[in-house]
């Protein structure tokens, strides 16, 4: 049974011997975190699921963190004498991983194979360390299982949710659920990212969702103020709410606050008691299929295109014609195109061209929608049950111009070309994560293959974003 879930951060610097006195600049966070510790010695969980945004993530599935014994350290943050290790309820784990199969909602071991294919390291992350410090110091005879979720739909990841609450019955756990995550990482100029007024309104959106119990609507928020705000917490949330599908639950925020430009939140949801009202997950999908219906009722008509050349190529591999109506700069300009794709879950795609390769417009953005779906060599191809949940967006270029120096970049309003000899690198504006001209002309090398100290040109250009 699922005795509890709460949501915790996870900052190392609220770790005495991490933060030394800077930790108790977030004294109200660190007493809450001793508080919901106090209250999970009390309840004795034989196993402690923590859900984490820093472990090794993929973007078509959930990662399961597999060793028998899992072992993490705080050396990132100049404590490697600061250790956690923990026994992995493989009973448990195995279990999930079956149901989830079952289910398919996908998964993936974190094991040998992976780990080489992949480089990654086996250490558990400080999403998963900083909570179970709190809790060791006053309980520590329970295994746990660790998951770092993927870029899933926030409906995906809370049907995750339900298959651990369904995987905890069946094997019969005493368990409890932590959604380890920070909120906005955007509250102020000095923290890890520059200030957005979203960062703010991102957290007082979701606590009050939360404290309502408006869990519907947390999984359903706006993913442009998710994204503006710089969090790291909301999908670990969608996955806890999920495990609390059919439940009713006493709701507690423990505390709330931002010292370093970040946000930090404690919430508890206790006592669960088994409520039909409670099942949520038939509203979560009609509030979905709505707000897709709506999307595309918005749409204009050069994502109309690209979306119709993407279903017709996944569904019967056939290449479509450039309408005959429409605006006529489909027709008769040429120009460089990026399509763009993304599911709930987020990039699902993208692929362009700098400058018209296609007799028009209209055969550029057919070609690159295409390419996109079938082509982009980061992610599998889209197959036809994905085509329902898609975002597209396209965006056409403008004639690039040459800058002098970095400070006549501006990576929200100007995408980048960096080109040394034949190799060439391309970032359009805007786009998640880069907020920083250096950031972006860094990427753009790294794409090209360019090294930082070689002498390469740049250039600026605009676009044209069409939703």
């Amino acid at each position: 049974m699922i005795q509890a879930g709460y949501l915790l951060p996870h900052p190392p610097i609220i770790i005495p011997e991490v933060g030394g006195d800077r930790a108790y600049d977030a004294q109200d966070t660190i007493k809450a975190m001793e508080e919901v510790a106090s209250q999970i010695k009390d309840l004795e969980p034989e196993t402690i699921i923590v859900i984490t945004p820093h472990g090794p993530s993929f973007t078509d599935a959930m990662a399961l963190y597999s060793d028998p014994s899992l072992k993490g350290h705080l050396g990132a943050f100049n404590h490697p004498e600061l250790t956690l290790e923990k026994e992995n309820d493989e009973e448990l784990l195995d279990e999930l991983i079956f149901t989830c199969f079952e289910k398919n909602i996908p998964v993936t071991r974190i094991d040998d194979s992976l780990v080489q294919r992949f480089s990654l390291s086996r250490d558990l992350d400080h999403g998963v360390q900083v909570p179970l410090y709190f809790i060791d110091q006053v309980y520590r005879d329970y295994k746990v299982v660790c998951i770092s979720y993927g870029f899933l739909s926030s409906d995906e990841l809370y049907r995750l949710g339900m298959v651990i609450k369904e995987s905890i019955t069946q094997v019969g756990r005493k368990a409890v659920v932590i959604a380890s995550g920070d909120l906005s990482h955007r509250l102020k100029d000095d923290g890890p990212y520059t200030f957005h007024p979203d960062g703010d309104k991102f957290d007082r959106q979701i606590l009050s969702l939360l404290q309502e119990g408006r869990f519907e609507e947390v999984i359903e928020m706006n993913e442009g103020l998710c994204k503006n705000a710089g969090e790291c917490g909301k999908r670990s949330i969608d996955v806890l709410l999920g495990t609390l599908d059919g439940y009713q639950v006493d709701i507690r925020q423990h505390s709330y606050e931002g010292p370093f430009g970040v946000g930090y939140g404690v919430v508890g949801f206790t006592n669960p008691q088994a409520d039909a009202n409670q099942v949520r997950l038939h509203r979560i999908q009609e509030m979905k299929v709505k707000r897709l219906q709506d999307q595309r009722a918005q749409e204009d008509l050069y994502v109309q295109l690209a979306r119709r050349a993407i279903e017709a190529f996944v569904k019967d591999q056939k290449k479509i014609e450039v309408p005959d109506l429409g605006p006529d700069d489909l027709r008769t300009q040429r120009a460089g195109t990026f399509v763009s794709i993304k599911t709930g879950g987020g990039l699902r795609g993208c692929m362009g061209t700098i400058s018209g390769t296609e007799i028009n417009l209209g055969e550029e953005i057919i070609a690159n929608a295409i390419k996109a779906a079938t082509g982009d060599p980061r992610f599998p191809e889209i197959e036809e049950d994905e085509l329902d949940d898609l975002t597209i967006t396209v965006d056409v270029l403008g004639d690039p111009e040459p800058v002098g120096a970095m400070d006549q970049l501006d990576p929200q309003n100007y995408g980048v070309i960096v080109t040394k000899d034949y190799r060439r690198g391309l970032l359009l504006p805007d786009l998640d994560g880069i907020d920083t001209a250096y950031e972006q002309v860094t990427i753009a090398l790294n794409k090209a293959g360019i090294e930082e100290n070689e002498d390469y040109t740049i250039e600026r250009f605009k676009v044209v974003r069409h939703y």
